[in-house]
């Protein structure tokens, strides 16, 4: 009766680690959800903040180009006006 006893208890015992494993395995499964889902969102922003900064320099690309074509026509006016006066 007290081998029964102590094998019950053996196995109520190796249960209740098996369930606390099981118990662990899934906090530790959650924490890794959270991180994965934290990095696919500062992913996300980082790729945000590159498209915004393609279009930032894109602009100013455009507005240095426009300001050298703009500054061209004026060396083209004044060359035409001192050959032409």
């Amino acid at each position: 009766m007290e081998e029964e006893t102590r094998k019950g208890r053996l196995a109520l015992l190796a249960e209740e680690l098996h369930l606390q494993k099981l118990e662990r395995t899934m906090e530790v499964r959650k924490e890794v959800e959270k991180c994965s889902i934290g990095i696919k969102t500062c992913d996300a922003k980082a790729e945000a903040a590159l498209v915004d900064e393609l279009k930032l320099s894109a602009l100013w690309e455009e507005t240095e180009s426009y300001g050298t074509r703009m500054e061209q026509r004026h060396v083209d006016i004044v060359f035409i006006v001192i050959l032409f006066p």
